[in-house]
């Protein structure tokens, strides 16, 4: 890492800006003390004195990209050496939704400060109905405490002092809540009024068993997390009450090779969503990978579950892209699976590599709630960029071709998003 200079001109360099606009050859970027104080075209803009200039010719830059969704504190490893590798892949801030906290405050502290090399962090806290709280992953975020009593971990009911437990969840450093299972509509919807009045976000699976989408929706959260969950809506019986029955018992039995048509059922629920500014994370590459591991690699799953899920995914997730649905990229596991990976299955699906980017990067920023800050290539914000080889709108797998890394203002060499 080096010291970043007060102004820094990238030179001749063809601007993919986040927005979905088109490419810009031939720009400006101006830097100055870790903001962008502007974009021009080259053949009309001189550097001022003293100012360091980087000529870029033949280069592509994007904003820094965003993974909407990881489980940092599941990686087994070191934790510092991940954020350094996703960092250095062009991942300049995350958004992890279920860990423990305690960890994910203080890297995130350090990251901020610049005292490790990593993206910013941004994470969740998180609500669940009692059945889950004997869950092996809420025992483990929550060591030190009775699974369900953590701040960052909490079992919900209509007799919690829904007003406390928010505000212990954001005193966390909680970006927002995120909501999980075995919890009921009234209750769903008296949570995210308790959380918006006290600022903070609310994303929820998609299907919060026994919760529909569609009512998950009416619930007034403002994202969806797991396309794959979405199959619950063509549903209209009683749904399982648990994770545990819905995820390893009842969804395997709706993933048949059929089920790939039912998308079209989605149309209400994406209008919808569209209307109001919901999200959706994407998460594509849970099947994708599940669906290529032997043979068990889930309760109750097979390969071929997975790939018919995977199959369904796909067009439900350009379904929700026709109908104005903001798509963020997130690969899910523990960060250790590069973000590319899942903007190159959003072009598989359909989505344009400008699409891709956008859902890596603005998307990402504004479902977070720092696109105002963070997400694009637009004088004011934080200079977060990735500087590429080659073009991405051309092919999307070229986002793996990061040359230099740039957060707020200072740059970090690249490593390769194997």
């Amino acid at each position: 890492m080096g010291d970043a200079p007060q102004t820094l001109v990238l030179k001749n360099v063809t601007v993919i800006d986040g927005t979905g606009a088109p490419a810009r050859p031939g720009q400006v970027v101006v830097v100055e003390n870790g903001v962008i104080a502007g974009v021009h075209p080259a053949d009309t803009w001189e550097a001022p004195d003293g100012a360091e200039v980087v000529d870029l010719s033949g280069h592509f830059v994007i904003p820094g990209m965003i993974n909407g969704h990881v489980h940092l504190t599941a990686h087994r490893g070191d934790p510092e050496a991940l954020l350094s590798g996703m960092l250095r892949q062009g991942v300049t801030a995350v958004r992890d939704l279920g860990g423990d906290t305690r960890t994910l405050a203080v890297l995130a502290r350090d990251a901020r400060l610049g005292m490790i090399d990593s993206p910013n962090i941004y994470f969740a806290a998180n609500f669940f109905g009692p059945a889950f709280a004997s869950d092996p992953r809420v025992r483990f975020s929550s060591m030190g405490y009775e699974p369900g009593t953590a701040p960052w971990a909490q079992t919900i009911t209509d007799e919690v002092d829904l007003a406390l437990a928010v505000a212990e969840a954001r005193g966390t450093g909680a970006t927002g809540l995120k909501l999980y299972t075995s919890l009921d509509q009234p209750l769903l919807g008296r949570i995210v009024e308790e959380a918006h009045r006290q600022g903070l976000k609310v994303w929820a699976h998609a299907t919060v068993f026994p919760v529909a989408p569609r009512n998950v929706l009416a619930a007034g959260v403002d994202g969806l997390e797991h396309t794959f969950l979405l199959l619950a809506e063509n549903h209209n019986g009683q749904l399982p009450t648990t994770w545990a029955a819905g995820f390893h018992e009842w969804l395997p039995g709706q993933a048949t090779p059929g089920v790939a048509g039912s998308s079209e059922a989605l149309a209400p629920l994406f209008a919808e969503m569209a209307a109001r500014d919901v999200h959706l994370g994407t998460t594509l590459h849970i099947s994708h990978r599940l669906a290529r591991m032997e043979p068990e690699v889930e309760r109750g799953w097979s390969p071929s579950a997975w790939a018919n899920q995977e199959a369904w995914e796909c067009k439900a997730t350009k379904a929700a892209r026709d109908a104005g649905v903001a798509l963020v990229a997130g690969t899910d596991f523990d960060g250790s699976i590069p973000i590319q990976a899942e903007m190159e299955l959003l072009v598989g699906c359909g989505l344009t590599p400008l699409e891709a980017i956008t859902a890596a990067t603005l998307a990402a920023a504004e479902a977070i709630g720092v696109g105002e800050r963070l997400g694009s290539i637009e004088p004011g914000k934080v200079a977060d960029l990735v500087v590429l080889s080659s073009d991405p709108t051309d092919n999307i797998l070229n986002v793996r071709n990061v040359i230099r890394v740039m957060k707020a203002g200072r740059w970090y060499e690249s490593v390769g998003a194997e």
